[in-house]
């Protein structure tokens, strides 16, 4: 809305295709990242009652039905402007195979890596609106991109067991940060 300077700046349709592409965009990674960690997803406290290891969702074993999302949301994207689909590309890469399936089971800085693709749809929706993108527009993916770190650092000291327990590296990370502590004195 801030690039388009109101709702009355982009087309009925200019805002139903960018709605449609970055809720299947979202869908997609969401669909695909939780297909990749179903394994280590029945393992965590915290996300085993997630539809595919609570059993509530059976998928065939080799098929996930992410890429119809991930398609639809690039080839919408595309519609919108070339650079509004670099950003879902983007966006889409980073999440599902940088993070999910090259990282996250590998090293305990995953989330930087991952942190990316969470600075994308604030450059998308500028991109999907004005066509180009400014400075303040990659500021603002940039501020999405250093929070996003903390925050799941928060969540792997919340959950170390749960992360340790499936075997994924940030909870090293935790625990190395715990060694360095000073303890509490009185």
């Amino acid at each position: 809305m801030v690039a388009a300077g109101g709702v009355h700046g982009l087309s009925l349709g200019g805002w139903v295709l960018a709605l449609v592409a970055i809720t299947a965009g979202c869908a997609a990674a969401d669909t695909l990242t939780c297909y990749i960690d179903r394994d280590i997803d029945a393992l965590m406290d915290r996300t085993k009652g997630r539809p595919l290891p609570g059993k509530r969702i059976y998928l065939p074993r080799k098929r996930s039905p992410g890429p119809v999302p991930a398609a639809l949301s690039l080839g919408l994207s595309f519609l919108l402007n070339p650079l509004a689909a670099l950003w879902m590309f983007l966006g889409l890469f980073d999440n599902i195979v940088v993070y999910s399936l090259l990282v996250k089971r590998r090293t305990c800085i995953n989330i930087l890596l991952g942190s990316i693709s969470g600075g994308m749809p604030a450059l998308f929706g500028w991109a999907a609106v004005q066509g180009n993108v400014t400075w303040t527009r990659v500021l603002i993916g940039l501020l999405v991109i250093t929070w996003t770190p903390n925050h799941i650092w928060n969540l792997a000291i919340r959950y170390r067991e749960d992360y340790a327990r499936a075997d994924v590296p940030i909870a090293a990370c935790c625990d190395q940060s715990e060694a360095g502590r000073q303890p509490d004195r009185p």
